[in-house]
């Protein structure tokens, strides 16, 4: 299901995004969420100071994660049956 994912955010390290998405159509939307989560975590331990989100209902907040597990499960199906888009580069 992740199949490719660890190129993927080895290119979108490298800031080449265009062969980032070519390995793993989630991978920039993973490598964003990781540097997100980076900047959280060093702001609160340089600065003291913590920024949180917070989505006050569990509805919304489960509907987010169910909304991106369909689509990588979708992703998953595509990539199985080797639909060309979704296939590896080369």
């Amino acid at each position: 299901m992740f199949c490719g994912m660890t190129r993927s955010l080895e290119y979108c390290i490298k800031f080449d995004f265009s062969q980032a998405l070519e390995w793993h159509l989630f991978g920039p939307l993973f490598f964003a969420g990781y540097a997100l989560l980076l900047l959280k975590y060093l702001t609160g331990f340089i600065l003291s100071y913590t920024i949180d989100i917070k989505i006050n209902n569990s509805k919304t907040r489960n509907m987010f994660f169910y909304v991106i597990g369909g689509l990588i499960f979708i992703y998953w199906i595509l990539r199985l049956f080797n639909f060309t888009y979704c296939s590896f580069p080369g």
